[in-house]
């Protein structure tokens, strides 16, 4: 494809010194439509594009990279490795497989998932995703990255997502001793994998509640704050509202059919492990119903959330929202 430029009678007369120029073609580096295509299809459709979001490379750059660790962070970080963590290992590995049975296995399952991987979910999580905004305008870095041409998505998506895989890092230590224990206490495949799907789940989930209060906070500290008295409230108010109503009613309810105690990640987590209550096996509504609630439940609120914080950034910069 080529551009021609015609000057004409006008051009001559006008400056008789230059030479008169006719349909004189200049070739130029141009694309067709069917190349056009080409490039919107390799930049969209490709699978795994999003992983060159520059700000998820950004965050999982200053996030994974032991180099930008203090000293401190490194040592520690070598000792938990090396010693602590082959330790740990060692003992659980003697009680499974040492004049255990084969409940042992299936409580020290339900232990390593719901007491561990769940803390870990639901305390680190919001802890690394309620400061991705407010550091970026402590730095001053935030509205130039709402003028750059990242989406608002790729935006908020980059921080949730650099911020949670350390998060979901951290969780693959506890692989190896679930293995172990589920192998003998006889948890089946598809308890195993719906309780670490349920963990993701949850990182993703309370990771969103974090990074909503690092959008509405201006300090790194008081979102840190916000975010976990929010977390902490909703995870001890079900279990508390129904101990209360235990001890000041007449009707001694049972924790499976009090639905505020659905909300509440660790007895979710109890019902998803197919842990036995008493010897009794769990009914399907309760081992499949209540996870389900809680899905349903959860889902539509970080998506409520992620939607206000969305619209909000598609309006650049306060300072230049009219």
């Amino acid at each position: 494809m080529s551009l021609k430029f015609d000057l004409g009678e006008s051009e001559e007369s006008t400056n008789p010194q230059r030479a008169r120029v006719h349909s004189e073609s200049l070739p130029v580096e141009t694309l067709e439509l069917d190349d056009i295509s080409t490039v919107v299809t390799d930049t969209y459709d490709r699978p795994f594009e999003w992983v060159k979001n520059p700000v998820l490379r950004k965050e999982l750059t200053s996030r994974m990279s032991i180099r930008r660790m203090s000293k401190a962070n490194r040592l520690a970080l070598t000792l938990f490795m090396a010693v602590v963590l082959p330790i740990v290992y060692l003992i659980i590995a003697r009680v499974l497989f040492i004049n255990s049975s084969v409940r042992d296995g299936r409580d020290i399952f339900g232990v390593i998932a719901v007491g561990f991987q769940m803390a870990f979910a639901v305390l680190l999580a919001p802890t690394l995703t309620s400061g991705v905004i407010t550091l970026e305008r402590e730095k001053q870095t935030w509205n130039a990255l709402l003028l750059s041409r990242l989406t608002s998505w790729e935006i908020v998506w980059g921080k949730l997502l650099g911020s949670v895989v350390p998060a979901l890092a951290m969780q693959l230590i506890f692989i190896p001793i679930l293995i172990m224990a589920a192998l003998k206490g006889g948890v089946s495949l598809g308890n195993f994998i719906g309780a670490e799907v349920f963990v993701v789940f949850c990182t993703f989930f309370y990771g969103i509640i974090g990074m909503f209060f690092s959008w509405i906070c201006r300090r790194t500290q008081l979102a840190a704050a916000s975010a976990m008295a929010t977390v902490m409230i909703s995870v001890v108010a079900s279990p508390v509202l129904a101990l209360w109503q235990n001890l000041t009613s007449s009707y001694q309810a049972k924790p499976e059919t009090f639905i505020p105690l659905w909300t509440n990640p660790f007895y979710v987590m109890l019902q998803i492990t197919g842990i036995e209550a008493n010897g009794t096996p769990l009914q399907p509504w309760q081992s499949v119903g209540i996870p389900l609630f809680f899905y349903i439940t959860s889902a539509f609120v970080g998506w409520l959330l992620s939607v206000v914080m969305l619209r909000r950034l598609s309006d650049g910069p306060p300072e230049m929202t009219p």
